[in-house]
């Protein structure tokens, strides 16, 4: 049975009354930021979608996992031609691209709940013949991030929200998918783009302050503090999960020696960045341009405060290669457009004669790290067995911070872990009511678990034919490591049993 085209928040589901998973796969296939064609879903036969990361810790224990981009892939019926982009006579034909922004979503049953499954970008379109069947391609916001570089220049004692808010705007992150950033605990005293891809960047500001970023199913840009301290959305029991619980060996995330590389800034005094050696010649009326990157020590580093040039101190403009005759610096018109690490310079020749660059330089006050700060704990077991996580925080400028940093996470993983697997059918509201990095309990009572989790990687996969009406989800859950716990200023009572927490 196939499911007919319907718009939100209408009842238009065809002729059937019963309870049934009803799908929505929008295009905006005239970028026009306004869905309002037909409902894909009606031709779907087969779908299978992933969020979220496979493991807590990277393979080389390097580092946390990085989170690969989400996708979903809807297959269709393509009886007509409709998603062939050489039939002329498909309606969709001339917007059959990819970059299309796509919605995916459900409701459970006429008048049920609505649930975003992923919100993103039309990646690919792949047929298998010309009138059989054609997969939709489509990742998740990460993707947009994934292909965009910010440059956003440096800022002073800011905290990772504003930083991230920054890049989500030098990127023009999509206003109708929305964001929810959290309020960051941490001052970053320096912080700057490092001419990474977008997410790698956002990626970077939240590992350094022990949070989490992710792309919500329902398309906004999220940003959770290590702070959050959120309750538990839903309880899941063993009667509910499909099959015996996944769990890895205790050991696969066991960690007892952490290392933790966090990088201090310090300010220099003003002195020169960047000194042009050449020496250039500007034709009357002509108007050059030229790149500088500030170094210090023959490194590329930030700098604050640059100077405009100034003439005669910063540049100077002669009649000859040499240097000698005329002087025309006072014919030269010299802007400096600043950046975090680098300079435009344009210079513009107003005299009526031939002129040369004899002097060109930019000053200001470079930001260095001069000593990493490596921190080291190691916590039970480290001698009978060593396992190492070493965390490289870019942004981590604290080291006080960094040391309770590891000193928690010696806490947190010395120990065997539960990092389960859940698989679930059957229950829409447990399948599709979560999100990535939302707080559930888990009850097994046969193996006496009774605690909370974050999920941490959501994947459905339709398993009946044609009807897309049963779906296996795969769950992996990490240990939930808030620190609601802990007592922290202006939150709650110092008192019998709190901890100074981070």
């Amino acid at each position: 049975m196939r499911y007919g085209t319907f718009k939100y928040s209408e009842e238009k589901y065809g002729v059937s009354v019963n309870e049934n998973l009803l799908w929505a796969l929008e295009v905006d296939w005239d970028n026009d930021n306004v869905f309002d064609g037909q409902n894909e879903a009606s031709r779907m036969v087969k779908l299978q979608t992933e969020r979220g990361k496979d493991y807590y810790i990277s393979a080389s224990g390097d580092g946390f996992e990085v989170p690969p981009i989400g996708f979903a892939i809807a297959t269709l019926d393509n009886y007509d031609g409709r998603y062939d982009p050489w039939n002329t006579s498909s309606p969709l034909y001339g917007y059959l691209k990819p970059g299309k922004k796509v919605k995916l979503w459900l409701r459970d049953g006429i008048g049920g709940v609505d649930y975003p499954v992923l919100t993103g970008i039309l990646t690919n379109i792949k047929p298998y013949g010309r009138n059989n069947e054609v997969d939709l391609v489509m990742d998740c916001g990460l993707r947009w991030l994934q292909d965009r570089e910010p440059a956003v220049e440096l800022k002073e004692n800011i905290y990772a929200d504003n930083a991230i808010d920054y890049i989500l705007d030098d990127v023009k992150w999509p206003e109708t998918w929305g964001r929810s950033i959290d309020s960051a605990p941490d001052v970053i005293k320096y912080w700057w783009t490092q001419g990474k891809k977008a997410k790698s960047e956002i990626e970077d500001l939240s590992n350094s302050g022990m949070g989490y970023f992710f792309v919500a199913r329902g398309g906004a840009a999220t940003y959770y503090s290590r702070h959050r301290a959120d309750a538990s959305v839903m309880t899941i029991t063993e009667d509910q999960l499909l099959k015996e619980v996944e769990f890895p060996q205790p050991w696969e995330f066991q960690r007892n020696i952490i290392k933790i590389n966090a990088k201090p800034r310090v300010e220099q005094t003003e002195q020169g960045l960047w000194l042009y050696r050449e020496t250039t010649s500007i034709s009357a009326g002509d108007t050059i341009e030229v790149w500088a990157e500030y170094t210090y020590d023959g490194e590329n580093v930030p700098a604050v405060d640059v100077v405009s040039p100034a003439a005669t101190t910063d540049y100077a403009m002669n009649a000859n290669e040499s240097g000698t005759g005329t002087d025309l610096t006072s014919d030269f018109t010299v802007i400096a457009y600043k950046f975090s690490k680098t300079a435009k310079i344009t210079i513009k020749n107003n005299s009526a004669s031939l002129g040369y660059i004899t002097l060109l330089k930019i000053r200001g006050k470079p930001i260095v790290a001069p000593d990493n700060t490596g921190v080291v704990e190691e916590g039970t077991g480290a001698d009978e067995y060593p396992r190492t996580l070493e965390l490289d925080l870019p942004w981590q400028q604290d080291y006080n911070t960094a040391t309770d940093f590891a000193k928690f996470l010696t806490l947190f993983l010395a120990n065997p872990q539960y990092f389960p697997t859940i698989f679930i059918q059957g229950r829409p509201e447990i399948q599709f009511g979560l999100d990535l990095y939302d707080k559930i309990t888990l009850n097994l009572t046969s193996l006496g678990i009774n605690q909370d989790f974050r999920v941490g990687k959501i994947k459905h996969t339709s398993d009946d034919s044609e009807t897309c009406q049963l779906f296996t989800t795969e769950i992996k859950l990490f240990p939930s490591y808030d620190v609601s716990s802990y007592w922290r200023m202006g939150v709650s009572l110092l008192g019998v049993g709190t901890i100074m927490g981070w």
